[in-house]
């Protein structure tokens, strides 16, 4: 149904029928190269200033880690991005950002504007076909497929990597060595541009079950089955006029499948989406919502 509802979007674009709220998303990535509306300069600036390599300065990196607009921007997905980077470090690899990294264009791209998604593409690609021998790494699962399959249509072939893949990769090499924690009970939610899209499963949770004292638990839906989180399409970005939340109706699937202690996602706007709806559910002295790479940060043995 994905492309039927896309199709039907770029009509209704071609029509001039918009949501204000769509529509403002569509200005801000024009105007600022993200979705939030900030500016661009902040976007690798609080990165670099920890630390973190650019690409344009250390161009012998092996490994570009695409942060993405929700990675760049969102004061929670940065929490996932730092655990990321301090995976990378303690795996002694080879890596940098992109100073002059903006939005790939996908949420343009399902919220119906195609002709705005050519145009991010085309610049994009005029920017990345220097590197395009790197290996690009990203914690969104939106950038990923857009960087490894939608590029393509423009000519680019980029070698992308999800961070469960290559973490899974690093664990299996020996590399990321874990600690024993407290027991924790924990389900893993398939975000649905990793899962049903990609046909990504078994990484994440062959990272889970590598940590000590964590049980891994399924809900109800779960694989090719899963349940969306409510962020998908650009809903991420403004109120969808709805009766319940999709957010609110996974949790409480998730609560009385499994009762876990954590949520363990693979997607910024999957972490969001939950943050939120725990806080609406009142599920915050029940559950956590983590990202995978939080939780192995946490377990990393130095």
């Amino acid at each position: 149904q994905v492309e039927f509802v896309l199709e039907r979007r770029r009509h209704l674009r071609a029509e001039g029928e918009m949501d204000e709220k769509q529509a403002a998303r569509l200005e801000a990535v024009e105007r600022n190269g993200n979705p939030y509306g900030l500016p661009s300069y902040s976007r690798s600036e609080w990165l670099l200033d920890k630390g973190v390599p650019s690409i344009e300065d250390h161009p012998e990196a092996d490994v570009i880690y695409w942060i993405g607009c929700a990675g760049a921007y969102d004061s929670r997905a940065q929490q996932t991005v730092l655990a990321v980077v301090q995976l990378l470090q303690a795996a002694g690899i080879s890596f940098a950002i992109l100073s002059e990294e903006k939005c790939c264009g996908e949420v343009v791209k399902r919220l119906g504007e195609e002709g705005r998604f050519q145009l991010a593409a085309m610049e994009n690609i005029e920017m990345l076909e220097m590197y395009a021998d790197k290996l690009f790494l990203t914690s969104c699962p939106h950038c990923y497929n857009t960087l490894k399959y939608e590029y393509r249509d423009f000519g680019l072939e980029l070698q992308v990597v999800h961070h469960t893949e290559f973490l899974a990769g690093l664990l299996a090499a020996g590399k990321l060595p874990l600690a024993a924690g407290a027991a924790c009970r924990i389900v893993y939610h398939d975000p649905c541009n990793l899962g049903r899209l990609n046909g990504i499963y078994e990484a994440p949770r062959r990272l889970l079950q590598a940590v000590p004292g964590v049980v891994l638990a399924e809900p109800s839906r779960t694989g090719d089955r899963s349940f969306c989180c409510g962020a998908g399409g650009g809903n991420a970005w403004y109120n969808v006029p709805e009766k319940e939340k999709i957010s609110s109706l996974r949790l409480r699937e998730i609560q009385t499948a499994a009762a876990p202690d954590t949520v363990a996602v693979a997607c910024p706007y999957c972490l969001s989406m939950f943050e939120d709806g725990v806080k609406t559910e009142g599920l915050e002295e029940a559950m956590k919502v983590r990202d995978i790479a939080e939780i192995l940060a946490e377990h990393l043995s130095l």
